[in-house]
């Protein structure tokens, strides 16, 4: 069975953190590792939270990207197909 954990979603401050420090590997879209996430960590006081919570939201970021740059309605099926571009 699974452990019912709470949801804490992230702060401003959080976010903005790990955005400014780990700019680069967003960028590259390239997941950090566990230095980079630890040196995160510490550059931020220890204000974030743990490494893998980090590297899972840089994930996620860069999944999110990823999903819109790709994303065209037009590709749809079925859809939008009444629609002429002038």
């Amino acid at each position: 069975m699974w452990k019912k954990t709470e949801h804490h979603p992230w702060a401003e401050a959080e976010m903005a953190a790990v955005k400014t420090l780990l700019s680069k590997k967003i960028k590259s879209q390239k997941i950090p590792g566990k230095a980079e996430c630890e040196e995160c960590r510490r550059l931020s006081k220890g204000k974030l939270r743990k490494r893998t919570c980090i590297r899972f939201h840089v994930k996620n970021i860069i999944a999110r990207d990823l999903q819109k740059k790709s994303f065209n309605p037009f590709d749809l099926p079925g859809m939008f197909t009444d629609i002429t571009i002038k």
